[in-house]
């Protein structure tokens, strides 16, 4: 028989091998599975930032940053907010421009904010200045530019530049803007492209409405001449005026008897909302015959119907996991003539590339598992090889094959239990450390993000070590049955 003093000589070390190796499995296959998952909801959390979940837009809509226009009054808005799901409803345009300054120039997608826009995103990540004041009478003509833009073109808050928004391929549209704020997400794709302003400055240069001005003369022998022009739409215009029996815009001749007041109605053949001017007339003679006396007239006009419409709605889902559900329900909500945008169609090649990353996860926990397996099956045979005296007595006394198995499964249970106890409190002290201090950085040139992110989910690390232990436990049963084939005859020796 094997003496005392030399059992477990080898074994031993051997243990405390294996158990250092199923900790530092386990510890990474934690940290694999935290960064994976950290590195997804971050990634999509900034690409849903600048775009929702979910946009209801034109059924036009080419999704080339250019908006088609849709009517700002809809039978879903803002109602949609109580479908179940759905967290936040906001309107938004986009539309085609170029950044300028004296020395710098850059081509941007400037994005229109309404006043139901929702900030929670952006508020936490505007470095310098203000947010846009949507909420004034007259459009902001301020614009939040990131700090890639910043930097290129030498720009702080409070500087002047000017903004050309591209109208079809010949004629551009300049804007003098006023940086009211830089914001940095730290997703450089999205950084160097996207602008912010006023919704209502896409709406007046996109001309998505009508727009009609009345053209008055100084009163001649009684008489005003009216005279109507259009703007906007189709560019086929037609004048209606209900207070008379004029047709076409004019001019027509008014006779003035006393207090007047005329109104025209502008339509376009395409549908476009209507606009209406006015031309009031206050004369204090009044009578039969047309009289300039006691004369003075003013025209106003509702604005043009371009503050009507809008680049299409965007959708804030409760969450991520249940936006397939969420867009099935909204489809049923919205018209014929519009459709629904997921942000996994607006960015097919990122979320596809975030998919592909779990089967990296997979690779690395196969792996470690069958690593921890090997380190594991390899101390079982050692300490099988040198207890096989040992079995033998066992089996001399009577004791079953399955009942010597269980005991080195027993045992094996406990180095493993070991080496993921330690190999848990190893993934948590470093995935801490790193959500604390951010010792490892990226380039978010290539990764979008700079700091490594985590995300611990007890849920996800609660299943990944039952997971590895019911597997390892399957696993190392093969290993354990070599003692079925020890005879106690040839086990029980004696020195």
């Amino acid at each position: 028989m094997v003496k005392s003093s030399e059992s477990g000589r080898y074994s031993r070390p051997i243990i405390r091998i294996a158990t250092l190796g199923v900790a530092l499995g386990m510890a990474v296959m934690i940290l694999s599975l935290a960064v994976v998952k950290g590195f997804q909801h971050e990634v999509r959390e900034l690409v849903i930032g600048f775009g929702s979940h979910i946009q209801i837009v034109n059924v036009g809509d080419n999704l080339s940053g250019e908006s088609e226009k849709v009517p700002i009054h809809q039978d879903f808005y803002p109602s949609l907010e109580n479908l179940e799901g759905v967290k936040h409803i906001q309107v938004f345009a986009s539309k085609a421009g170029i950044l300028e300054t004296p020395e710098h120039i850059q081509g941007v997608v400037v994005k229109g904010l309404y006043r139901d826009f929702d900030w929670t995103f952006f508020s936490e990540r505007i470095s310098r200045g203000r947010k846009l004041s949507l909420s004034d009478s007259l459009p902001d003509n301020g614009i939040l530019i990131s700090s890639i833009m910043a930097n290129r073109m030498e720009l702080d808050t409070g500087s002047r530049c000017t903004l050309y928004f591209i109208q079809g391929k010949e004629d551009i549209s300049p804007r003098n803007m006023k940086v009211c704020g830089i914001y940095s997400t730290g997703l450089e794709e999205f950084d160097s492209e996207y602008a912010f302003c006023d919704m209502r400055v896409i709406q007046k240069v996109s001309a998505w409405g009508v727009q009609v001005h009345l053209l008055t003369d100084s009163c001649r022998e009684g008489k005003v001449s009216v005279e109507a022009i259009g703007f906007g739409g189709d560019g086929r215009h037609d004048f209606y005026w209900p207070e008379t029996n004029w047709e076409g815009k004019g001019p027509h001749e008014l006779c003035v008897r006393g207090d007047t007041l005329i109104s025209c109605v502008l339509n376009d053949r395409s549908g476009t909302l209507p606009d209406t001017a006015w031309l009031a007339i206050e004369n204090q003679a009044s009578g039969q015959a047309c009289s300039c006396e006691g004369f003075d007239m003013d025209t106003y006009t509702s604005g043009g119907s371009g503050k009507y419409y809008a680049g299409g709605f965007e959708v804030a889902a409760d969450s991520y996991k249940d936006l397939a559900a969420i867009e099935e329900r909204i489809i049923y909500e919205i018209p014929f003539d519009m459709k629904t945008v997921s942000i996994t169609e607006q960015k097919p090649e990122i979320f596809s590339w975030l998919e592909v990353l779990d089967m990296n996860v997979v690779v690395i926990i196969l792996m470690m598992v069958i690593v921890s397996v090997i380190n594991m099956a390899s101390a079982m045979l050692i300490i099988i090889l040198e207890r096989t005296s040992m079995i033998g007595a066992l089996k001399a006394f009577g004791i079953s094959d399955g009942q010597v198995v269980r005991i080195f499964l027993y045992h094996a249970i406990i180095i493993l239990g070991r080496g993921m106890v330690g190999g848990n409190l190893l993934a948590l002290m470093v995935a801490f450390s790193q959500l604390h201090f951010g010792w490892f950085t990226l380039d978010p040139t290539h990764y979008y993000v700079s700091v490594v992110p985590l995300l611990l989910q007890w849920a996800d690390i609660a299943l990944l070590n039952a997971g590895v232990l019911i597997t390892s436990m399957l696993l190392l049963t093969i290993p354990a049955l070599y003692v079925t084939g020890i005879a106690p005859a040839r086990a029980v020796r004696f020195d």
